[in-house]
């Protein structure tokens, strides 16, 4: 089911008009608030309407916030970090084990592996643009903002 919103305005006592006559579907899957200062909060699992839709966005995952960031920022620097194998379906579990593997698809029979690191992972692999689901991926597998693997601390002698 979706969700209309039709001729939506809001001004503020001091004045200051945050909407004017707004006209807003949210489809399904896709939950929107309206806060008090004007702000739209959306939560959505589709990547692309964040991608249009915002100019910031968090990620959070149980309560937590992961990343905070601008999309197209977020993007960027995943520049030269994201990697792409089409590989067969038994050699998947090899490949989760020797790499950081964000996610996978399958197209035409085949999986599509997407792998995060910072230098060529092996052969076979071909640097991809990334987009804002590997953000989201990458973030969850603690490879972006707060869940981010820092080195341990070296003991002091």
């Amino acid at each position: 089911m979706e969700l209309r919103i039709r001729g939506v305005s809001k001004t503020y006592p001091n004045g200051v008009r945050a909407l004017k006559d707004v006209t807003l579907t949210i489809p399904a899957g896709m939950y929107g608030l309206l806060g008090p200062n004007g702000a739209v909060l959306l939560s959505t699992h589709i990547v692309e309407d964040v991608s249009e839709l915002c100019t910031r966005m968090a990620i959070i995952d149980q309560g937590e916030l992961l990343l905070e960031a601008e999309p197209l920022r977020a993007v960027a620097g995943l520049h030269g970090r994201i990697w792409r194998r089409i590989i067969s379906k038994h050699e998947l579990p090899a490949v989760e084990r020797e790499h950081a593997v964000i996610s996978t698809k399958l197209l035409a029979g085949r999986t599509v592996v997407r792998v995060f690191s910072d230098t060529a992972p092996g052969p076979g692999f071909e640097p991809v643009e990334p987009d804002l689901e590997d953000v989201y991926f990458s973030t969850m597998a603690g490879h972006l903002g707060r869940r981010r693997e820092q080195p341990e601390p070296e003991a002091a002698p």
